[in-house]
């Protein structure tokens, strides 16, 4: 029996959602083998503000602070690595990112909601650009679906500011199920 693979793309909004994106899986997958992949990408502004509320952690905090979140990989990490210019920020580690991501709540909900529902779900992180960073986790790690949450917004607010979701959409090489908080049904 092959094994499926499906990533869950995971936003700020999605907190409400987790145990719904847990059911779909559930559905997908059904009695098959499954890899269970949930990705998390923040702009540079919300890394920023979610890396200056983090203290710095003592090695001890460090060790106990990864004992209780999710090991995270950093699938897409925008420019990392890449040196930058004299007066520009530094772009942040892969550890850092690991450590950010981890500490994010709807992270560590969706983790949880996962493994309460049977399955062993793997953390991926970046930053940058949240639906490019997205796609480019679907391609890194074939995923055969991806899972995202929608909000019904106008097709004017959506011209206007743009939809994470529906980028994903267009750009996904794999089938993608959009899931709905119970009071957006």
């Amino acid at each position: 029996m092959d094994t499926i693979t499906i990533l869950i793309a995971v936003g700020q909004e999605d907190r409400e959602r987790a145990e719904r994106m847990a059911k779909t899986v559930r559905t997908v997958v059904g009695d098959r083998e499954s890899r269970v992949l949930v990705g998390h990408v923040l702009t540079e502004s919300e890394y920023e503000q979610t890396a200056e509320r983090l203290e710095p952690a003592t090695d001890a905090e460090t060790k106990a602070m990864s004992a209780a979140r999710p090991e995270t990989s950093v699938a897409y990490a925008g420019t990392a690595g890449e040196t930058s210019a004299p007066g520009e920020a530094e772009l942040p580690t892969e550890a850092a990112v690991k450590r950010v991501i981890g500490q994010r709540t709807v992270v560590r909900d969706l983790v949880e909601t996962l493994q309460e529902a049977g399955f062993e779900p793997e953390v991926l992180g970046g930053v940058g650009d949240p639906a490019e960073g997205i796609v480019a986790m679907i391609d890194d790690h074939d995923a055969d679906f991806v899972v995202i949450g929608g909000r019904d917004r106008s097709p004017t607010r959506q011209a206007m500011f743009g939809s994470v979701s529906q980028e994903i959409l267009r750009s996904a090489r794999c089938p993608a199920i959009s899931v709905r908080g119970m009071d957006e049904v």
